[in-house]
């Protein structure tokens, strides 16, 4: 009889647990598709291409000057003593290792800037992103990145782009 109830009491776990569902809901987000397709996202990567325009402008540029300047020289070099043609070439090596310093400075200053809008931005989202997660009782969200194939049913992307539109700075 012992080994009866004891039959009965594993049978039934057994069916109890191999019934049991996962209550998880598990959702993707496309934060890509947030940045470039957003209002607020899509001001940053405009504000950021101007500032990338505008950067690679002076330095062509600066390039420009410096290649216009090493042909000049070039062109003196018989009409110039030797030792004022050598003055004038570590003038111009100087102002070369000067342009490569600016343009390094140039593109740092670039990178911390994106790095700053893009933190600004993932600032400003994750609160709704956050709120939409309670509002749906949404136990994980995952970047679609991240994810080899998923139904479509399981993208959030498009009702975050909205609810982000809708609360836009």
């Amino acid at each position: 009889m012992f080994y009866f109830k004891k039959l009965i009491f594993y049978f039934f776990l057994f069916l109890y647990v191999s019934s049991a569902q996962s209550a998880e809901k598990i959702v993707y987000l496309d934060i890509d598709q947030v940045l470039n397709t957003t209002i607020s996202g899509k001001k940053i990567i405009d504000n950021l291409e101007n500032i990338r325009k505008e950067n690679l402008k002076n330095i062509k540029n600066k390039q420009f000057a410096l290649n216009t300047k090493k042909e000049k020289i070039e062109k003196q070099k018989n009409v110039l003593s030797e030792e004022e043609f050598k003055n004038q070439i570590i003038l111009l090596e100087n102002e070369i290792r000067g342009f490569n310093e600016y343009s390094k400075k140039i593109s740092i200053e670039f990178d911390k800037k994106k790095q700053n809008e893009l933190d600004e931005f993932m600032k400003f989202i994750s609160p709704i992103i956050e709120n939409y997660i309670r509002e749906k009782s949404i136990t994980i969200v995952l970047n679609k990145k991240n994810i080899f194939i998923a139904s479509k049913e399981y993208d959030i992307t498009s009702d975050i782009i909205n609810i982000v539109d809708k609360n836009e700075r």
